[in-house]
């Protein structure tokens, strides 16, 4: 989430439990990203370094360059490969072509985003930019690796004739044809992916012959991974008869169908997270012999101001840094936060600082409003206590987003809000909404 340059932030008790410390003056930056995994690459034979997406989107160097400072300090650092997330596509699609043909030097995945269909002038490029899957031969041991995109928070592509020019492809029947086109060639099995957390586990359930999921998007860490059994949902095994006949005539049968697996080809799948916003590098570890992880361990390594910079990505940055001065005074005090206001409730319900901007919006100027709504996830981190610059901001609000007036019957209200609980029972009760000027009990 672009936070490729340290930034100011007080963990929370989960991220403390996870081993971030408080009281350090900054966190995150790639440039100490980079050297966390250079230092642990020389302390290993084999390495992969992969990133499950949302490279771009969260702070000024994204608003001001598009992209093309996140990726260029991850080519410099190393990166072997990265899956596409859903924040790539904030500027456009044309963007995220243009930025990751001119400045990736790593692979980019998305095997469930079919471009050749679509009559877009970027389908092209995108066909040459984005791969389905990839192997690496490290020091002898092939490790296959299924790259897979988000679809949930991108609801339009559903749609099919969509603004992005994307077809989606369905998630289980593509990772599958990966998995069957990939796993006689190679002695490892690996799924990346930006679909998040219940996504991994279904497809770790239902998908033959995976060995490993790494994922993204929830922002959440598993410290120690999970480890899931392939047990398939009922209604694809329930399925699979009534499409033999149909599959077998056109040739389109896979050589594993979902919902099944020979005996000799189930294995436990290792799901990892590793959190989000630069806050830490997750280091797993696996003895592979004869296919299979026999063993496995994991570390979240954090990162502070406690850990130097690797000095080649430092350089890269420093350039975006002092055409940022030149363009924006991000030094600039706002205003001064009397005390902290966090972005989440105590109460899994309002937050200080969702009231504060559905308000804010709520009564600003030609918007004067009966009352707000706002996603809770537009607001993407605490305002901390003491004086608030412009770059704080930017931290809190980094989506080019629009305040949209609309009139609303009674009925569309306790729809909307029926609605917004419904989702937010889905999110760990969890309020998807916050609000201004109207109270409701979900």
């Amino acid at each position: 989430h672009s936070r490729i340059l340290p930034y100011a932030h007080e963990p929370n008790l989960t991220e403390r439990k996870l081993g971030l410390q408080e009281g350090r003056e900054t966190y995150g930056g790639l440039a100490r990203i980079a050297h966390v995994v250079k230092r642990e690459r020389k302390r290993s034979s084999r390495s992969l370094w992969i990133d499950t997406g949302d490279l771009f989107q969260g702070a000024p160097i994204f608003n001001e360059f598009s992209g093309e400072a996140e990726i260029r300090a991850l080519s410099y650092a190393g990166l072997d490969a990265f899956v596409l997330g859903n924040h790539e596509f904030d500027r456009g699609p044309a963007n995220v072509a243009l930025q990751f043909a001119n400045w990736a030097d790593f692979p980019v995945l998305a095997a469930n985003y079919d471009f050749e269909r679509q009559a877009q002038p970027f389908a092209a490029d995108f066909d040459i930019v984005v791969e389905r899957h990839v192997v690496f031969n490290v020091d002898g041991l092939r490790v296959g690796l299924v790259g897979m995109g988000n679809l949930s928070s991108m609801s339009s592509l559903e749609d099919g004739a969509n603004s992005l020019g994307i077809l989606p492809r369905a998630t289980l029947q593509t990772i599958q044809d990966g998995v069957n086109s990939l796993r006689p060639h190679v002695d490892l099995m690996v799924v990346a992916g930006h679909m998040g957390l219940s996504e991994d586990e279904y497809v770790a359930r239902n998908v033959c012959g995976v060995d490993l999921i790494l994922g993204g998007h929830h922002h959440v860490a598993l410290n120690p991974p999970k480890i899931i059994e392939f047990d398939p949902d009922p209604e694809i095994v329930a399925g699979l008869g009534e499409l033999e006949d149909e599959d077998l005539q056109s040739g389109k049968l896979s050589q594993t169908r979902l919902g099944e697996c020979p005996e000799a080809e189930r294995r436990p799948v290792i799901l990892a997270h590793s959190n989000a916003f630069a806050k830490f590098v997750g280091r797993l570890d696996v003895v592979v012999r004869d296919g299979r992880i026999r063993s496995h361990s994991f570390e979240l390594i954090p990162i502070d101001d406690q850990l130097p910079e690797d000095p080649q990505v430092a350089f890269v940055l420093d350039e975006y840094v002092e055409e940022m001065d030149r363009r924006l005074d991000l030094d600039r005090i706002v205003t001064k936060a009397l005390t902290k206001l966090n972005r989440f409730g105590s109460t899994g319900g309002d937050s200080a600082l969702g009231n504060f901007v559905a308000e804010a919006m709520q009564y600003r100027k030609g918007v004067e409003t009966d009352f707000c709504v706002t996603n809770s996830l537009g607001v993407r981190t605490d305002v901390l206590e003491g004086d608030v610059d412009l770059e704080q901001m930017f931290n809190v609000l980094p989506f080019d987003n629009t305040i949209a007036t609309m009139y609303l019957s009674g009925l569309d209200v306790q729809e909307l809000l029926d609605f917004s609980t419904a989702r937010s029972a889905s999110r760990g009760c969890n309020s998807q909404i916050q609000v201004s000027n109207v109270s409701f009990t979900m």
